[in-house]
């Protein structure tokens, strides 16, 4: 019986283990300046690419400054998001015009190796972040690369 256990309780932790916590490492980071229009129909209350309704603000210059695509579905143009205010206007603030924002741009690396399938699983993982007009704004994207050989995980 108690061998049984043994072995029960190691396939257990094998199949839970068979893909290692991934490890991330910053591989790019910079940063860029931007101009943005804050102005109605540019900054709006959308949830279009969300589970619920956010403010965003449309960055088209956001599209010549990155690798992936941080255009939602339904968008005419990349976006950023906030979840500091419900409100557009809070971000207009009744003055609308363009303004040249400070955006910083990250790629991470995720590994993971994947021991049950004898692969490196890699993401790639864009992360976009600026404050405008003190509301901090996001956006990330990620895609998954060709898978990779085990030994080549790190």
């Amino acid at each position: 019986m108690k061998i049984y256990l043994v072995l029960l309780s190691l396939f257990f932790i094998s199949s839970v283990h068979s893909t290692a916590q991934a490890e991330d490492k910053v591989i790019s980071s910079r940063t860029v300046l931007i101009p943005v229009t804050l102005a109605e129909g540019k900054v709006k209350l959308s949830r279009a690419g969300y589970s619920m309704p956010l403010v965003k603000i449309l960055v088209p210059g956001l599209a010549d400054q990155t690798f992936l695509n941080h255009r939602n579905i339904g968008e005419s143009a990349p976006c950023i998001a906030t979840e500091d205010t419900y409100h557009p206007e809070d971000v207009i603030g009744g003055h609308p015009g363009t303004e040249t924002i400070r955006f910083q741009i990250r790629l991470v690396k995720s590994v993971a190796a994947d021991v049950k399938s004898n692969v490196c699983v890699v993401d790639l993982t864009e992360q976009v972040e600026a404050t405008v007009r003190g509301f901090k704004f996001a956006h990330s994207r990620t895609t998954r690369l060709p898978e990779r050989d085990l030994g080549d995980c790190r």
